[in-house]
């Protein structure tokens, strides 16, 4: 009898609580998924295919070695290299026919250079030390930037990144070359790989100013994901500002909804990494709430963000992926403005 004079009471204090005092009538409060993703439509069962990518690499390493046998180029004997830029070398060969016209020789000798790049990124600096060979026959005018280029990245997958930054700068510097949108980007990823991190992170948004860099403008934005992966460092503040803004963003009102709802899940993963602090033997969350603040970037970040943003308090709190799935602990705290 007393448990169910306590359950009816609770239930009763509930109800009041759903009651708006203006109107009289009773509300219902947001739930979290709501108010991060909504309106919860069709297209947020769009969820990413992590199978795509590997099948649009091996696609493209199968059509790079056929237009190597076209050509009469040996063909790499391996398939380690899927993920090795072959969509991209293809695209460039695209770019060289229609410049010279497909009977032309400078493509097979650019071809021979290409697949020494790329077979360097299948083995790695250690294994594979063959190097590029200049062009002979009657070259285009992009010869000089194509061949700076294959010699950034060549340094680039040897590991021997000052060099292939000092080349990547070069053409990035250069309006004139058709390389200088590709080796923009690899400036960011070559900075990234010299764990000059904030350097690499300024440029994701001086690249999306740029309108002259628009071909690269897609995969710049989702390079801030790689570049703050695991360790930000010193941009760990700025990134969370940036994950909790894409979480926030509404893909229906998006120009390109599919990409919103896979930065989204993204941006949710990564949020995920910024809340593994709990204190493991105690078993507290409020660490956030002493006096000294966190020696990590990551746990300052959150540290700083919790006491001004509502949703950073209540992720430290429910360690992001519990709350993100029990979203009616968001839906209760929300009764309490009522």
């Amino acid at each position: 009898m007393l448990y169910r004079l306590s359950l009816m009471s609770f239930i009763s204090i509930i109800s009041a609580l759903c009651i708006h005092p203006a109107s009289g009538q009773p509300q219902r409060t947001a739930l979290i998924t709501e108010s991060l993703f909504s309106p919860g439509s069709e297209l947020l069962r769009q969820q990413r295919n992590y199978g795509y990518g590997s099948q649009t690499n091996r696609f493209g390493f199968n059509v790079w070695r056929r237009n190597l046998v076209f050509l009469g180029v040996s063909t790499p004997t391996t398939d380690r290299g899927y993920n090795c830029g072959y969509e991209t070398a293809l695209q460039i060969l695209v770019e060289i026919r229609n410049t010279k016209g497909i009977e032309h020789a400078y493509q097979k000798e650019w071809a021979m250079n290409q697949q020494i790049v790329l077979s360097a990124c299948e083995f790695g600096r250690v294994e594979y030390s063959e190097s590029l060979n200049p062009y002979q026959t009657d070259p285009p005018p992009r010869a000089e930037g194509d061949f700076i280029y294959q010699s950034a990245s060549l340094n680039f997958y040897r590991s021997n990144y000052e060099l292939a930054l000092a080349a990547y700068q070069q053409l990035a510097a250069d309006s004139t070359s058709p390389m200088r949108p590709r080796a923009t980007y690899m400036v960011m990823r070559t900075l990234k790989a010299l764990r000059r991190t904030v350097e690499a992170y300024a440029m994701a948004d001086s690249i999306l100013a740029d309108q002259s860099l628009t071909e690269i403008h897609e995969i710049s934005h989702n390079y801030r994901f790689v570049i703050a992966y695991r360790n930000p460092g010193e941009v760990a503040e700025e990134h969370l500002h940036w994950l909790l803004q894409t979480v926030r963003t509404n893909p229906e009102r998006s120009a390109n909804p599919v990409r919103a709802i896979n930065d989204s899940l993204d941006a949710s993963y990564q949020l995920n990494l910024y809340f593994p602090a709990a204190d493991r033997q105690s078993g507290a969350i409020d660490w956030w709430l002493d006096d000294t603040p966190p020696s990590t970037p990551k746990m300052r970040a959150v540290y700083d963000l919790s006491r001004s943003d509502e949703l950073v308090d209540w992720l430290q709190a429910e360690w992001a992926k519990n709350v993100l799935r029990s979203d009616w602990l968001w839906s209760l705290h929300e009764l309490g403005s009522y």
